[in-house]
């Protein structure tokens, strides 16, 4: 990649660029705007620079590497984690007399909304959906203006999903008791 080429790799170098700009204040922060111009010559100098690379200002395949491995590095650091998918698919219910994971997941939300509201019933965590798990699930539908049948669907597990990211926080180290 050289002055005056334009778009596709040059993009995506940029961005890279620009990202790494973010938390390197040697590297100037650039403009994505595919085209190989001095700003992004300069910006590649001192990232070579930054990294001990040979300064051409050129994207070589050494400058290509490192300047694409330190930009996956720095988004894996400011990636957030990845969610847990507890629940299969938009047709999937949680009710009464159901074991598993999911209902683990669900309880464990529920202790935590247990410790936070007054109005939800408390619960012990044993991976079957009892009839306090029922009763917990019925207190968040009423508060929520769901349907207060305690099977949890998408819409009552969203609900609770939702509360439990805007009330929990973790605290570690994580209790047992």
């Amino acid at each position: 990649m050289e002055k005056n080429d334009t778009y596709g790799a040059i993009r995506e170098a940029q961005n890279a660029l620009r990202l790494i700009a973010r938390f390197r204040k040697t590297i100037p922060l650039i403009a994505v705007d595919g085209v190989f111009g001095e700003e992004t010559v300069e910006a590649v100098k001192a990232f070579q620079q930054e990294y001990g690379l040979m300064i051409t200002g050129e994207i070589d395949e050494v400058t290509w590497n490192q300047l694409i491995g330190e930009s996956d590095k720095i988004n894996r650091y400011i990636a957030p984690p990845r969610a847990i998918e507890a629940f299969l698919n938009y047709s999937f219910i949680i009710s009464k007399g159901a074991v598993g994971e999911p209902v683990l997941w669900l309880q464990i939300m529920l202790i935590r909304l247990g410790n936070t509201f007054a109005n939800i019933p408390p619960l012990v965590l044993t991976g079957v959906f009892d009839e306090a798990t029922e009763n917990a699930v019925k207190s968040i539908q009423n508060k929520s203006a769901l349907e207060s049948n305690g099977v949890v669907d998408r819409f009552t597990w969203d609900k609770i999903t939702e509360l439990y990211n805007i009330y929990s926080k973790v605290t570690f180290p994580v209790s047992t008791k």
